[in-house]
């Protein structure tokens, strides 16, 4: 065995060494978007931004994709002010709806949410839909003031929320 026949059989060694550390790394990098796709879909709220009118806490970024996989497979577009509501104006509100995760719909789509269905229902009352996770009984009390200045409905608010009881520290936020 020459030294040539010997080099070449060590650059082909080595060429199929990085070629195999090459598919490794690619295979990696491979999965992780994979996975992360399927994230997306499985649960992505996106981002929560601050709520300047104080009607509630926070709101969503406007027209920012929602899906959940966790009961069934449901997916929502927020509205143009960050709330679950489909194709639905901020004015002239008869009924405003404020709550948690259950009145903002979180696992239905958004014609199954509680606003959509009030407004087929009733058709001579136009609701609003500013209920948002994680909005609470003291929470939504808190922001009430606020939720009627800005939205002004001119017949009821529909509170609803999962936990009646106080929590350690709620009566402080009032």
């Amino acid at each position: 065995m020459n030294i040539l026949t010997y080099d070449i059989s060590i650059l082909n060694n080595v060429k199929k060494c990085f070629f195999i550390i090459f598919k490794c790394i690619f295979s990696i990098i491979l999965s992780l978007i994979i996975l992360n796709l399927f994230m997306i879909l499985y649960r992505y709220n996106g981002a929560r931004i601050y709520n300047s009118t104080g009607a509630t806490d926070y709101k969503w970024s406007p027209y920012q994709l929602y899906t959940h996989m966790e009961e069934g497979f449901t997916y929502n577009i927020f509205d143009k002010y960050g709330f679950n509501n489909y194709k639905i104006a901020n004015t002239n509100i008869d009924i405003l709806l404020i709550g948690s995760s259950n009145m903002e719909g979180s696992f239905v789509n958004y014609n199954e949410n509680v606003g959509y269905l009030l407004n087929k229902s009733l058709s001579n009352y136009k609701t609003y839909n500013i209920g948002i996770e994680s909005h609470f009984f003291m929470e939504c009390l808190r922001n009430l003031n606020n939720a009627y200045k800005t939205y002004t409905p001119k017949k009821y608010i529909l509170l609803e929320t999962v936990d009646l009881k106080p929590r350690k520290n709620d009566f402080k936020i009032l």
